[in-house]
């Protein structure tokens, strides 16, 4: 999924919660662990049954993939590859 954050703004981004989810070609969750290695993405948390990041203005593309952890669930009951959706709070500062 592909996003634009307004200059000026924050934003949480949440991504349904796979084994790994990329930030335009990076690696920032995998397994459950944040890694902060792309640019604008400031933290991540799980947030239900999603991973909520917490991102800077900019443009980002975030993709996910792998088995799904959902709450209720074995993550074996969940399988998905490519492209997940997501749900976009823009908060302005």
């Amino acid at each position: 999924m592909n996003v634009v954050i307004p200059a000026n703004t924050t934003a949480k981004i949440y991504v349904p919660n796979f084994y790994q989810i990329i930030e335009d070609g990076i690696t920032v969750w995998q397994n459950g662990t944040y890694y902060s290695n792309a640019t604008g993405v400031i933290n991540a948390v799980i947030e239900d049954d999603y991973v909520k990041f917490e991102v800077l203005s900019g443009s980002y593309s975030f993709n996910a993939s792998g088995l799904q952890s959902t709450v209720g669930h074995s993550a074996a009951d969940v399988t998905y590859s490519g492209r997940a959706g997501c749900i976009i709070l823009i908060i302005l500062y």
